[in-house]
């Protein structure tokens, strides 16, 4: 568990048993915080002596590999652990808590026998030829009893690889399926498999219950070629979003989407969005360049807009559809005011634009490496890239996990073995360890483009950070001020060619000036827990006065 603020260490510890077999290692796939502040963990359980405690629903291997589910106290002291499994190999890939402390599990079984419930959807294996089904369960709060359990599946193979736990307690689970006769419903979507042979596989998207008895509906979504869902969300208006990765054309795109046509190489992310009942798809769009490219993970800002990470070998990833803003400029140009230091900084666009900023404040619009991570935002209608950034070194990098803070800010995880990976100094390991290191990186990434305004690296730096959705929290930070002093925060419009009245620093009209005083540290915030303005353009940009008035960098504001 890291700080957030500067990525120290509060606690880390090992989880599994002596099994020594290299290809079949302990993994957690997953991770969930519960209400109380337990931290609980899913994944695959290799070793016989793998730690459960005493009352669990299954303490005991049940044959092969298992399941587990182990739920930790907020120091990383491990409260309860349990084996979930049959005969053969099972594996957990994605769970949910509930507030009341219930732990929803998906993942994938070879096994016969894998303990379901009576009443369950399906209480008997499907696949054959050494293949598996998803299997979905519920556990009590202290993993004492299986409330619920049930396959879903046909014959060929089947997966589970993420799950959404809805209010009243249904499940949504994403994944893939290459079998013919996996258990779509009437009216969905997509009712027929469209794999050329079970070694393709669809994306399948499906619903279960509250009690796991019965399947609300379930759908494919691919091509003749392999698609796999990866990520999943649910819009405010009860759609759901999924992201994944498809193999070649002829994966469904929407006339209005940013990339309706595959872009290369041997794979491609996707971005789509279906009504809440899997029956029609909203819009959908790839999301890739002439390399390899693959979304893991995604999730929602307040405003429905899909952020998205995963791993990309696609130099121009960023610049082949930008979307349509004012002054030429791009918006995968938008700062990225987070703590991680940026790679290049890119050329000045017509209009003012940048494409890059300085280290700490600005997105890496170049691939770095082979692969780097990748992290990106789509508009709510899937029509235009909001944001984009790699994120790598020399070598080869793959994100491949994200979550949103309250304020729409990015913390992604992933993997990668540059040893000029961006780190910063005050983390808990700034350095390379051994020929792959996991990574954690926090990205701010507001609405928010940097204008080619101020004087250098002596000015003070202005950062903003939320998703300025009104409602939404937001705050505002000027660092590298006169500890103590006075600052002046104008806020205005734009010039692209500044008369002789403007304020230095292509301020056409101030419309707003805030006398602010910095902090002994020279640092200036201001915020508030609901931005309150839709429909927002506004250029910001700090004065310190004197004799010799210093502009920070200016940022325009395009609020939805």
């Amino acid at each position: 568990r890291l700080d957030p603020v500067g990525g120290q260490l509060r606690f880390s510890t090992f989880l599994g048993g002596t099994d020594t077999v290299i290809f079949r290692p302990e993994v957690g796939e997953d991770v969930a915080l519960a209400s109380d502040g337990s931290i609980v963990v899913a994944g695959v359980a290799t070793s016989p002596d793998f730690p459960t405690t005493p009352g669990v629903f299954q303490p005991g291997a049940g044959g092969g590999t298992d399941a587990f589910v182990a739920s930790f106290d907020g120091s990383g002291v491990l409260q309860w652990s349990t084996r979930l499994g049959g005969s053969k190999n099972d594996s957990a890939s994605t769970l949910a808590v509930a507030p009341d402390g219930t732990v929803t599990v998906a993942g994938n079984t070879f096994s016969s026998d894998l303990p379901t419930t009576p009443g369950a959807f399906d209480e008997s294996f499907n696949s054959l030829f050494l293949s598996n089904d998803i299997f979905v369960g519920r556990l009590s709060a202290d993993g004492a009893d299986l409330e619920w359990c049930t396959y879903v599946g046909g014959v060929l193979r089947d997966e589970a690889r993420e799950l959404l736990l809805h209010p009243d307690g249904a499940v949504t689970v994403g994944g893939l399926s290459g079998s013919i006769d996996f258990p779509v419903t009437a009216g969905a979507y997509d009712e027929s498999y469209n794999g050329l042979s079970g070694t393709e596989t669809d994306g399948v998207l499906l619903q279960l219950s509250p009690t796991g008895a019965s399947l609300e509906f379930a759908t494919y979504l691919g091509s003749a070629e392999i698609t796999e869902i990866c990520g999943l969300a649910q819009a405010a208006g009860g759609d759901l979003v999924v992201a994944g990765t498809t193999y070649g054309a002829g994966f469904p795109s929407t006339a209005a989407a940013r990339q309706k046509a595959f872009g290369g190489g041997l794979t491609d992310g996707f971005v789509s969005r279906l009504s809440g009942d899997g029956t029609t798809l909203q819009w959908s769009t790839y999301f890739g360049g002439p390399g390899d490219d693959s979304i893991h993970s995604l999730a929602l800002d307040g405003g429905d807009q899909p952020t998205f990470v995963g791993r990309t070998g696609s130099p121009a990833l960023f610049f082949d559809a930008p979307p349509d803003l004012p002054g030429g400029g791009s918006g995968a140009g938008a700062s990225a005011s987070g703590p991680l230091s940026s790679g290049p900084a890119g050329p000045a666009l017509a209009g003012g634009f940048s494409l890059g900023g300085s280290p700490g404040h600005g997105s890496d619009l170049f691939l770095d490496g082979p692969s780097d991570a990748f992290l990106g935002r789509l508009s709510p209608d899937g029509s235009a890239l909001v944001w984009g950034t790699f994120h790598g070194g020399s070598a080869d990098e793959d994100g491949a996990a994200l979550v949103l803070d309250a304020f729409a800010d990015a913390w992604v995880a992933g993997y990668g073995d540059s040893a000029d990976l961006p780190t910063t100094a005050t983390s808990v390991d700034p350095s390379p360890n051994g020929s792959f290191d996991g990574f954690v990186a926090h990205f701010a990434v507001p609405p928010v483009f940097q204008l080619n305004l101020g004087s250098g690296a002596a000015s003070p730096a202005l950062t903003l950070n939320g998703s300025f959705w009104p409602g939404t929290p937001w705050s505002l930070e000027l660092d590298g001020c006169p500890p103590d002093g006075q600052v002046l925060l104008l806020l205005g419009s734009a010039a692209d060619n500044p008369s002789d009245g403007a304020v230095p620093g292509f301020i056409e009209t101030v419309h707003t000036v805030l006398p602010l005083v910095a902090d002994g540290d020279g640092r200036c915030t201001l915020g508030g827990p609901s931005w309150p303005a839709p429909g927002t353009r506004l250029v910001m940009q700090a004065w310190l006065p004197g004799e010799r008035p210093r502009p920070s960098n200016g940022v325009l504001l395009i609020s939805p």
